[in-house]
């Protein structure tokens, strides 16, 4: 979370992600959190702008980043994708709509799992159908990249294991579904 918070600031101003990578356009960004509160966010936002980029920037940071930024506290709100029968959810379908008038240059959920719900990890299509709705979201103006954190399974992380699809959560209906 910290990592995307970070890249929504970079994008946002246009300042190299991490103080290493290139950000060759700035623009707007919407940084949807499913698990934090406005003052939460805030905090990381102010923490991340700290860290990063130096305090005496700090100020300068956030208030360009104000221009470019959107942040979207969803702490508490049923912001699941899908709805009956894996079709999208009337919240998607609002949230699409309450956003389609911007010309977005980066999108970020976090976590997948707050938007995706617990299907997910064990449901093929449902992973797929989830897969389709975040494609949507490219589609806006701007054709956004959209970003979504996923938990890892942390016992396939142990020391020296190989990195493959068994590190994701549900990995073979989320993985397959993203193919």
């Amino acid at each position: 979370s910290y990592a995307l918070v970070d890249l929504a600031l970079a994008v946002a101003t246009g300042q190299p992600w991490l103080g290493h990578f290139a950000v060759p356009v700035k623009g707007k960004v919407l940084l949807a959190m499913g698990e934090e509160d406005q003052e939460e966010m805030k905090r990381r936002l102010f923490s991340s702008a700290r860290r990063y980029h130096g305090s005496p920037d700090c100020e300068y940071l956030l208030s360009e980043a104000g221009r470019n930024l959107v942040p979207l506290p969803m702490m508490g709100k049923d912001v699941g994708l899908l709805g009956a029968d894996r079709q999208p959810s009337p919240w998607f379908a609002e949230f699409v709509d309450s956003i389609r008038g911007v010309p977005w240059r980066l999108i970020i959920l976090d976590p997948l799992s707050r938007w995706g719900g617990q299907e997910i990890e064990t449901d093929a299509h449902a992973a797929t159908r989830v897969v389709q709705l975040l494609e949507q979201l490219t589609q806006l103006p701007g054709n956004p990249a959209v970003v979504v954190a996923h938990h890892t399974n942390k016992h396939a992380l142990g020391d020296g294991a190989e990195r493959h699809q068994g590190v994701v959560r549900g990995h073979s209906a989320l993985v397959d579904g993203a193919r």
